[in-house]
């Protein structure tokens, strides 16, 4: 089984060595960059698996959002965590809209961080395999969903979603005309977030289908209960 590979981008250079003896040790190759100039250099040639970006680096405060959003622009699904030591909500938002996936304290255990990833990584690898969902296409009413390639579709037109994204928006169509608490829906998608960040993720994939139809409104806000996605068939 060919090994994933992993980018760290930490310009603290005690904590990047750190994280790749650990994620090495867990069975991952690890490419270390201590700046957003070196990694940007080497994703021209090659992307990685998976990267996690701190945000802060080295003299540019908001390096790592710079450093996502030119990812963003090479792939739409390419797993991105922020790892940082900022934690305040304002942090949080600013990440995930600009495409991260997940955001971690570096308070988090290295253990948990694994699981994290690990289990990113196998959610990834179940909607590649076609036996985990006897179809590979959801189709409702507008919407059109290819499982494989983790696409959604919206009166044909391809809303370009992230990974996180893609696995909220699918949970929501799935369970169409279901109302989904914030929990309900991270369990649905199988990811690991905050419910705390759903509403900035629903916000975001709301955004998004507006930018391609301006009269979207299929998911809606159950307030005191959760989110719906109500599609005719």
């Amino acid at each position: 089984m060919t090994r994933k590979i992993i980018a760290i981008v930490e310009d603290n250079p005690q904590l990047l060595e750190n994280y790749t003896h650990a994620f090495e040790s867990y069975g991952y190759d690890i490419l270390g960059f201590s700046s957003r100039e070196q990694a940007e250099k080497s994703f021209l040639n090659k992307l990685p698996d998976l990267v996690m970006i701190d945000i802060n680096l080295n003299d540019e405060p908001e390096g790592g959002f710079d450093l996502c959003q030119f990812l963003r622009e090479k792939s739409k699904t390419l797993p991105i965590i922020f790892l940082t030591s900022l934690d305040q909500e304002h942090d949080v938002i600013s990440g995930l809209r600009m495409g991260a996936d997940d955001y971690i304290s570096k308070s988090v255990s290295l253990k948990l961080l694994h699981v994290r990833i690990a289990s990113l990584f196998k959610r990834l690898e179940a909607r590649l395999d076609k036996k985990s969902y006897g179809s590979n296409f959801l189709e409702l009413g507008r919407v059109k969903i290819d499982i494989p390639k983790m696409e959604i579709f919206w009166n044909d037109v391809l809303i370009p979603l992230t990974v996180t994204e893609f696995l909220i928006t699918y949970a929501l169509v799935k369970n169409n005309g279901k109302v989904l608490s914030k929990s309900q829906l991270i369990e649905h998608s199988e990811i690991f977030i905050d419910e705390s960040s759903v509403v900035t993720q629903i916000k975001q994939i709301r955004k998004k289908f507006l930018f391609s139809d301006d009269k979207f409104d299929a998911i809606k806000t159950k307030y005191g209960a959760g989110y719906q996605w109500h599609s005719e068939h």
